[in-house]
């Protein structure tokens, strides 16, 4: 009597069901030592995602030049993730130009804290890729660099690509010249990178793009750098979705002439100011006037659905990261005064609580206090030529376990009710209040 054979698609669903146990990567070794059959079933699951770490030579890179036959499991590998643990070893962008193309099912990059180096030109010439640019579409690049690598081999892996979804960004190399003046409002100059960082220009196309808070706190120039790369890339325009953290006029400025490239495919514009003042005065203070909003361009991106504007509540928060006159209330109702109202459907307000002061007080300051307070009247006229509203959050974002929280939103509420009667009982105005956990919530260390 011959053996019953299970279907080939039962062997996958066991699989599936294996990969979701606790002890997943156990049980799937042992299937793929098992038989041939399973081998291929298993080996879906066990080889979605890779880890490499470039400070073990038995880890790193050069083990995929090993290989004698690729095809047969690496096109299982779905996401790879590149680290590097130790001192020793850094990331050469030829080397990775020759394994991405032995992982044709790859959709994710991951890169965090590694050193980078250069082949010592850009861009990748034919002879380096074999032919020449290799042309690699992902779903999701996340780069994160240590501050000594080398800014060229930056530039060479960006240009390994012809199209990612979403580029996230945590931390580039510091520029050579990284002597971004702190310039005043009155006084206003461009900032171009020194050379050779000046003359390049990408061919990827990118259509979400994260900067995150980790490059601006310690590297002032790089989010220009990096914005000015993707102004250059010639299908700019079709950037749909733009998240940053901003703490200089010039990155404003800068981030305008991008939007005003994509300013009819931009959907999502996600902007952190935290770190901005308003001119009082000072000359050594990194100001903006309030009229220069309009430098971003918000007006002119017509396809703008939701605006998303992150900041603090209290201006002058306590404890070991000390912000004095930070309050973001007023920034918040200039950007969206710089916007065209006509269009944008959702926006949302994050306010985040840092201090110590009491509810009673955070709540005074958002509505009495003289320069930094929320001026009702001004979002009313606002709210009354936004013909295109269908949402309006106020985000009151504080950590788990800090009472005030809970309290300040019943407040905040209350008060929008009855400054905003008509919006808020339509259901356009919402206040919550939600945990520091989600995007570019954490607060950097001080330096």
């Amino acid at each position: 009597m011959a053996t019953p054979q299970l279907p080939v698609e039962l062997f996958g669903a066991i699989m599936e069901w294996l990969f979701l146990d606790t002890d997943s990567k156990h049980h799937l070794w042992a299937c793929s030592l098992a038989s041939r059959t399973l081998r291929g079933a298993a080996q879906r699951y066990l080889l979605q995602t890779i880890f490499v770490d470039l400070s073990d030579s038995k880890r790193d890179l050069h083990a995929f030049q090993d290989l004698p036959d690729v095809s047969s499991f690496l096109i299982h590998v779905r996401e790879l993730c590149i680290r590097q643990l130790g001192a020793n070893g850094h990331l050469d962008p030829a080397l990775l130009a020759h394994i991405l193309p032995q992982l044709p099912g790859l959709r994710k990059l991951v890169i965090h804290d590694s050193r980078v180096s250069s082949i010592g030109h850009y861009p990748l010439v034919p002879t380096v890729t074999q032919g020449g640019k290799v042309h690699c579409n992902l779903a999701e690049v996340e780069f994160g660099f240590t501050r000594d690598s080398n800014l060229l081999g930056v530039l060479e892996l960006l240009a390994l690509f012809e199209k990612i979804d979403k580029l996230a960004v945590g931390a580039l190399p510091e520029l050579p010249d990284d002597d971004l003046p702190m310039i005043r409002a009155v006084e206003r100059q461009s900032y171009a990178p020194p050379a050779p960082y000046d003359a390049y220009q990408l061919k990827m196309e990118v259509k979400q793009l994260e900067i995150s808070q980790a490059i601006c706190y310690a590297n002032q120039a790089a989010p220009i750098f990096l914005l000015q790369a993707i102004l250059l890339t010639p299908t700019v325009g079709r950037l749909t979705t733009i998240a940053i953290h901003l703490e200089r006029y010039q990155q404003v400025a800068e981030l305008g002439q991008v939007l005003r490239m994509c300013s009819s495919s931009i959907e999502c514009c996600k902007l952190d100011v935290r770190y901005l003042q308003y001119y009082v005065g000072i000359p050594a203070e990194p100001c903006i006037h309030a009229s220069e909003w309009r430098k971003l361009n918000l007006h002119d991106c017509k396809s703008l659905n939701l605006l998303v504007l992150r900041g603090y509540l209290d201006p002058y928060p306590s404890g070991p990261h000390h912000r004095a006159n930070f309050a973001a209330c007023k920034m918040f109702l200039d950007i969206l005064d710089s916007a065209d109202l006509s269009t944008l459907g959702h926006a949302q307000l994050d306010l985040l609580l840092y201090g110590g002061h009491s509810a009673d007080l955070l709540a005074a300051t958002m509505f009495e206090e003289a320069i930094y307070s929320l001026d009702c009247d001004r979002l009313c006229q606002l709210l009354s030529r936004w013909d295109a509203l269908q949402f309006l959050y106020f985000v009151l974002r504080y950590r788990p376990g800090d009472l005030r929280g809970e309290e300040l939103v019943d407040v905040v509420a209350d008060h929008l009710a009855g400054a905003c009667e008509e919006w808020f009982d339509e259901g356009k105005i919402e206040v919550e209040g939600r945990h520091l956990e989600e995007w570019m919530d954490s607060e950097p260390e001080p330096q």
